[in-house]
């Protein structure tokens, strides 16, 4: 992709024969190194539609060597090719910095940064403040060398956790990534893409995309718009970091534990399809690491609880229930769609706290002041868990849990609902609790099924064919909240 300025400089010099690189600055008021920038830019254009690069003479100047009929097409191509004349805000500017520091395994000038983000030096080098402490704040260490740049130094495992902690922080996460999934519409449809090219250039998403689809299908669950969207990156970072010789270690034997279960074999499919399109090799350690992530993954629809041997969580879900129930003096273990819910919610849990996966819950501060009772007996009741596990369960986690139990304690009250609603929530059954809880306490519905976004279209399709009316959809998306 080329900006505006490049354009012009393009039709410039398709006017001109010969240009000096003080005249194209002098022309467009930019600085001699701008414009230099700027070549580099068209050469790459030129190579990519198909044209030979610009010719260069020293104390001649600059010059395109183009035949009349090429003249005229480059000409088409710069009439419909889509520009961006765009300047990033700060926190975009910091994100994209600390990804490029992420992803590189060389050096980066302040220099380069100021021309790629179209701003100057000393922006940048305020910009690498809060670079700075974000890195030390995730583990990651910052170079900086006299000459050389500025480079990170940490162990791939912490470079690989902190990509992912990036895009959970950054507020333009959502949108990120429902340009990724193209089933919203969002707002400045052209900056998604301009971020997009940068972060991803040379990863192709839609592909991977549809790797994780065909995992979902063979392991018959699907997963929230938020998790699948989580190993989108995790994946698309891994090919990156693959290719530049980084590979992820994990421990021999959670490597011998997990090639024991399904989601191994459905990542090992994965790889060799990533395999084959990248060109790349997968080792076995990488195979493991997406196979921790689906089945770490928050799920919208799990599949039938009856076909897994889980006869662990089963004990640790029945117990959660029956102390539960005993504290709150209320009958709730034989509650089927409370018991699943947890069942389902369980499972993907204990590999998120072993991994250390952190689950964003954008809900948990109004779910602890409006469910303060119901919390602090969750809390009390999932300690013999963290026990079992010698790991602390997150106040995130601990807040969809409770919303499984409220939802419970709810229903016992409600009569038959007369008018079908559908939730359409991107990030997991937990949110969707909340959700169907508030709703039902105000109106008188039924939330007939819990979808993610990706679902929309096809659900509409196949309650019509049912003959089942949908009165509401409830569209959820949860807003970022602001950077300190």
């Amino acid at each position: 992709m080329v900006n505006k300025r490049c354009i012009a400089l393009i039709n410039y010099m398709l006017s001109e024969k010969v240009l000096k690189i003080k005249d194209i600055a002098d022309k467009l008021k930019v600085t001699d190194r701008t414009v230099r920038y700027d070549l580099i830019k068209i050469d790459n254009f030129m190579s990519e539609n198909g044209f030979s690069k610009l010719k260069r003479k020293a104390g001649v100047g600059i010059w395109m060597e183009l035949k009349s009929e090429d003249a005229s097409r480059l000409r088409h191509i710069l009439n419909n090719v889509g520009t961006y004349d765009y300047v990033m805000t700060e926190e975009e500017r910091i994100k994209y910095i600390i990804f490029i520091l992420l992803e590189s395994d060389k050096f980066k000038t302040i220099d380069s940064f100021a021309e790629e983000l179209f701003v100057s030096r000393g922006t940048v080098i305020k910009d690498i403040s809060y670079v700075e402490k974000w890195f030390t704040d995730n583990g990651v260490q910052l170079l900086s060398l006299k000459a050389h740049g500025l480079k990170i130094k940490a162990d791939e495992n912490i470079i690989r956790r902190a990509v992912i902690k990036l895009f959970e922080d950054n507020p333009k996460e959502v949108e990120l990534l429902r340009f990724i999934n193209k089933n919203a519409v969002v707002e400045s449809e052209i900056r998604k893409n301009i971020i997009d090219e940068k972060l991803f250039k040379n990863i192709d998403l839609d592909f991977i995309k549809q790797c994780i689809v065909a995992a979902e299908n063979q392991l018959n669950e699907t997963f929230s718009d938020e998790s699948f969207n989580a190993l989108l990156i995790h994946v698309a970072i891994a090919i990156l970091r693959i290719k530049q010789g980084k590979d992820i270690c994990i421990d021999k034997f959670e490597l011998v534990s997990l090639k024991n279960k399904e989601e191994y074999s459905v990542a090992a499919l994965m790889a060799k399809m990533l395999e084959n399109k990248f060109k790349v090799v997968i080792p076995e350690d990488e195979i493991g690491y997406i196979s921790i992530h689906l089945l770490a993954g928050n799920v919208i629809k799990l599949k039938e609880i009856d076909k897994d041997n889980w006869i662990k969580i089963r004990v640790m879900v029945f117990k959660l229930v029956e102390n539960f129930q005993r504290d709150i003096n209320i009958k709730l273990d034989e509650d089927d769609q409370l018991f699943n819910g947890l069942l389902q919610h369980l499972k993907p849990m204990l590999y998120r706290i072993k991994h250390d996966i952190v689950l964003q819950n954008p809900l948990i501060d109004e779910i602890k002041q409006r469910f303060e009772n119901t919390f602090y007996l969750t809390k009390k009741n999932v300690e013999f868990i963290e026990r079992g596990q010698n790991k602390k369960i997150s106040e995130e986690e601990i807040g969809y849990i409770t919303m499984h139990f409220q939802t419970a304690i709810d229903k016992m009250d409600k009569d038959k609902c007369t008018q079908n609603i559908l939730i359409v929530c991107a990030t997991g059954l937990g949110t969707a609790k909340f959700v169907e809880n508030k709703i039902q306490n105000i109106f008188d519905v039924k939330v007939i099924n819990t979808i993610s976004s990706r679902e929309l279209d096809y659900c509409i399709d196949e309650y019509e064919k049912k003959a089942v009316n949908i009165d509401y959809i409830c569209l959820l998306y949860t807003s970022p909240s602001p950077r300190d």
